[in-house]
């Protein structure tokens, strides 16, 4: 087995290979649902694990080495492992990643020798805690058959230069390579070492990787910021925001300039909320820059975060960071991710899958095309009017990747019908409908289908079922499919809704397509599905065998549709004021059960203040800033208790905040819990 690459992209065993990796940081989750979350992440379309290795949620006090309980990095990676997919280790030793002292635990943090650089005493630590890491993930590496094939080093690092711009000696790449040569030396064995490139930084040996967020809420202003530059295509991999935090600034140069290729590791999977700002990220917020940098020529997909956390209770401090550029909440690291913190797909994550899908489905194509950008595509984030667009392509075969969605901006309309849309070797004339404000997609053309080719479709490719190929389309009845009849019979097509409840699995040995409302994945060969109310679900082609008293009850096109009744379960809460002052509200929140073991209970806290915490049995569990959105907590995770105590704090019409949802002041302040809910979801085998 061998993973290389060259200028274009990856390979595994000499094949083309398009990863599709999605942060989730162990340490920041729950050990009794690893797999279960993993599994998740894989029905989103992910492939590849990331995560951070936090120094201090290991090492807080120096020489005492934690490695229990939901820090378990060894029984983490044998979760990854167990669901058949790759890892990424994102070992630091800074990482930023929102956490206290960028993960340097205090004693390092405050230490009297200089550090991200190759003094001895620093590198003593390092090589040591280096060496603590390799003892609990050996076994594990590529060339054991396990997992992990890449190791990213360090974050944003830019080293420290001189007057004239040049590196101090033992910063830049010297300390990038001298990190690398350690974790070689102590018994890493790995194909690809990985550092982020974006702000000029120093990546020395690796490959850069790359991101780019749909708001930066590091930004040291209350006020709104212009469209992100991740919403155009460009060749350029840096985006301008991120970072800025670090210091800046920019490398100009652009992925045909390289000799690597164009890596992510930082699309925003969702983004953080801060005391300065509180950004709500949109359902296709996210999604839209994802498929940007893909049509932009990306060879990997990586998104930070995908799956939402919480911060684990210190000994000696709190764990969230606390800069003046990002001030974050003791717990919450929800990340309005494409899986939230407690393990709840959001509308987001079903978005992004469409992106992930083509990767993963048709990804050996697309990773040897390189990308185009037309002259006529947008080039200013902030012209709404001109048409945003891309072509990879080789050859007579390719994929016309189309954009006309921008967070919290109007665009205008585009008609697509008879547009010549020209690459180096070739072009193809565009079929169809116009290209709508807030839609983005991608169009296939000289496609290979079985024995024929699919010369152009006006819809999106999702999936491979069996011998059909599924594409998805904003307006199913009005796709344009120029192919020969044999080759028109492969095709499925659905309407996009359809496409954000669809997931691809092998059940009975078989591959299917299934939709629902709930969330699905699958463990240990098995299926299983995350329903509220009742369980209803459809398949194609139909299941063999179904469980959970699931029966066939009729059709829906090429759909064969389920249903099993209620879940059973419900939960009640209520709240009252208890207490008051200058400082905070406090509420007693009682919580009713009935048939609820085992079922995730949601509950919701509406509220308008500047932030909210919950406590439970006089221990902080959960917390919160005001964005205008309800903040939710799976009760079931605390081990259903059945009474919480709330707490809101002030917010004001002078505080320097950026907020979405404006706050209702009465007599000058903001500071009530204004509604709560329940919701309770049963997770149910189907297959």
């Amino acid at each position: 087995m061998a993973i290389t690459y060259d200028g274009q992209g990856l390979f595994e065993d000499g094949k083309p290979w398009l990863p599709v990796s999605g942060e989730y940081q162990y340490s920041r989750g729950d050990r009794r649902s690893w797999y279960k979350e993993i599994a998740k992440m894989k029905a989103l379309g992910i492939d590849t694990v990331a995560s951070y290795v936090i120094w201090i949620h290991h090492e807080e006090e120096e020489g005492v080495f934690d490695f229990s309980g939901n820090k378990s990095l060894r029984e983490f990676v044998g979760e990854v492992a167990a669901a058949k997919m790759k890892m990424c280790l994102r070992v630091g030793p800074w990482v930023h990643g929102e956490v206290r002292n960028g993960g340097f635990p205090d004693w390092i943090e405050h230490a009297d020798f200089p550090t991200r650089c190759n003094s001895p005493e620093y590198l003593y630590y390092v090589t040591r805690y280096f060496k603590r890491l390799y003892e609990e993930v050996k076994g594990f590496f590529y060339a054991d058959g396990g997992p992990i094939f890449a190791v990213q080093v360090e974050n944003e690092y830019r080293g420290r230069k001189d007057n004239t711009g040049k590196q101090l000696p033992g910063y830049g790449d010297e300390h990038i390579n001298k990190l690398i040569e350690i974790l070689k030396s102590v018994g890493f064995d790995v194909p690809i070492y990985l550092a982020t490139g974006w702000g000029d930084a120093s990546t020395g040996e690796a490959l850069p990787v790359w991101g780019a967020y749909c708001e930066a809420p590091w930004e040291q202003t209350s006020l709104g910021l212009p469209p992100a530059n991740g919403y155009v295509f460009s060749y350029l991999p840096d985006d301008d925001a991120i970072g800025n935090d670090m210091g800046k600034r920019g490398a100009a140069f652009t992925i045909t300039d390289k000799p690597y290729p164009f890596l992510t590791a930082e699309l925003g999977g969702g983004i953080q909320v801060t005391r300065r700002r509180r950004p709500i990220v949109g359902k296709s917020d996210c999604a839209a820059i994802a498929l940007v940098k893909f049509g932009s020529g990306a060879a990997m997909l990586g998104y930070y975060v995908f799956h939402g956390g919480i911060n684990p209770d210190g000994k000696l401090s709190t764990m969230n960071e606390q800069s003046v550029y990002c001030d974050l909440p003791e717990k919450d690291y929800d990340f309005q991710a494409a899986i939230s913190a407690f393990g709840r797909v959001t509308d987001g994550g079903k978005e992004l899958k469409l992106v992930n899908y083509i990767a993963r489905e048709f990804g050996e194509e697309l990773s040897r095309m390189p990308a185009f950008i037309p002259p006529d595509n947008c080039a200013d984030p902030c012209d709404l009017d001109s048409i945003r667009y891309s072509v990879r392509a080789q050859g007579g075969s390719g994929f016309v990747f189309f954009n006309n969605y921008v967070r919290r901006r109007a665009t205008g309309s585009h008609a697509l019908d008879g547009k010549i849309v020209e690459y180096p070797g070739g072009n193809v004339t565009v079929r169809g409908e116009e290209l709508r404000p807030g839609e983005f997609f991608v169009y296939a053309f000289g496609m290979r289908v079985g024995e024929g080719t699919l010369r152009f479709i006006s819809a999106a490719p999702f999936c491979k079922i069996g011998d059909k190929y599924v594409f998805w389309a904003y307006n199913p009845q009005s796709v344009i499919i120029d192919a020969s009849e044999a080759v028109k019979e492969k095709i499925v097509v659905i309407g996009r809704e359809e496409a954000l409840r669809a997931y691809k699995f092998t059940v009975d040995g078989e591959e299917r397509l299934l939709l629902s409302d709930g969330a699905l994945y699958e463990t240990y060969g098995e299926l299983y599905g995350c329903f509220r109310d009742r369980i209803s679900f459809f398949a194609f082609p139909p299941l063999k065998n179904v469980t959970g008293n699931a029966n066939r009850v009729g059709d829906s096109g090429v759909f064969a549709r389920y249903e099993a009744g209620k879940i059973g379960g419900a939960a009640s809460a209520d709240f009252e004021l208890t207490a008051e002052n200058a400082g905070y509200k406090e509420y007693r929140v009682s919580v009713e059960y009935d048939d609820c073991g085992g079922k995730e209970v949601f509950l919701y806290m509406d509220f308008d203040a500047d932030s909210l915490d919950v406590f439970s049995d006089g221990k902080k569990i959960a917390d919160k800033f005001y964005t205008g959105v309800p903040f939710e907590i799976e009760l079931g995770y605390f081990g259903y208790p059945r009474e919480l105590i709330v707490r809101t704090y002030p917010a004001k019409p002078d505080d320097d905040v950026y907020v979405e949802v404006p706050h209702e002041f009465e007599d000058g302040v903001a500071n009530e819990l204004k509604s709560i809910s329940t919701e309770v979801y049963a997770t149910v085998k189907l297959a």
